[in-house]
């Protein structure tokens, strides 16, 4: 027989009494970061720090546009806490945009799932969101451009 569950904000939303969930996971302000980097000569396995986080931000979505960057070429994008925490081996040997839990070629109906501490995270210290450069073939050319959508502390 089927079962019926309730998520966690619901389960606290029709509690007895009432407990409210944090108001940035339900829901605020949403803004927009965006940087660009040149990559010339980059390793695998290099980091290119992107975008800067403070404590309380909530990350809620993420586009990363790229170049083709070279033979080979696959992306994490992560902090300094976990270097694939919003996507992993994101291929880039071909130019293209990919969005936050998407793996494998942009475009080509390959994803895995966001990690579950990847998507609505909310940082606990100021960090930077990072582009790593996880695999390639000699070395990462071209442009790289990744817009981070999030929640200020406070909504």
């Amino acid at each position: 027989m089927p079962s019926t569950v309730k998520s966690v904000g619901y389960t606290l939303e029709t509690a007895t009494p009432i407990t409210l969930a944090d108001p940035r996971l339900l829901g605020g302000t949403v803004h927009s970061k965006t940087d660009v980097y040149e990559a010339a000569g980059l390793a695998a396995n290099d980091i290119i720090q992107m975008v800067s986080v403070k404590e309380g931000e909530v990350v809620v979505g993420m586009l990363l546009g790229f170049d083709a960057l070279g033979t080979g070429a696959t992306l994490d994008v992560g902090d300094g806490g976990d270097v694939d925490r919003y996507m992993d081996g994101v291929v880039a040997s071909a130019a293209a945009v990919a969005r936050l839990g998407e793996a494998g070629t942009p475009g080509g109906g390959t994803y895995i799932a966001v990690p579950p501490d990847g998507m609505g995270y909310q940082y606990t210290a100021d960090d930077t969101i990072d582009v790593k450069i996880a695999t390639v073939s000699g070395t990462a050319t071209g442009t790289i451009k990744l817009t981070v959508f999030y929640i200020p502390m406070g909504g």
